[in-house]
């Protein structure tokens, strides 16, 4: 765990407009993110849904949505990534659940197609 007094310059540093700041709170954070990317996706394993890709899309994310992080804590970062996360995957599972569907509806237009 990141000393206190680190965190919370990084963090004021971070609200002051540092992206180095704000990058390496993140940095910190990555065993974290590793590990609830892990858990997501072992509980629906859809396709390539690899940890390795939420987490990348998580701390582009992060990183790009950092100004709306408000909390004061590494916990309530936690919290705050481990949302990201969650979010990213469920609509990564929509998604992929959209396209399957589409891609059933072409099948059976296509063979409707061929009977006639």
């Amino acid at each position: 765990m990141m000393p206190q007094d680190v965190f919370d310059r990084l963090l004021q540093e971070s609200r002051a407009g540092s992206k180095e700041a704000w990058g390496e709170l993140l940095t910190y954070a990555y065993p974290f993110m590793v590990e609830t990317a892990r858990r997501l996706t072992k509980r629906k394993v859809i396709g390539r849904d690899r940890p390795s890709d939420l987490v990348q899309a998580g701390y582009v994310r992060a990183f790009e949505k950092g100004v709306q992080f408000a909390g004061h804590s590494q916990a309530e970062l936690e919290a705050w990534l481990a949302r990201l996360l969650g979010n990213l995957h469920a609509n990564h599972v929509r998604d992929l659940s959209r396209w399957r569907e589409d891609e059933h509806l072409e099948q059976i237009v296509a063979h409707g197609r061929e009977a006639k």
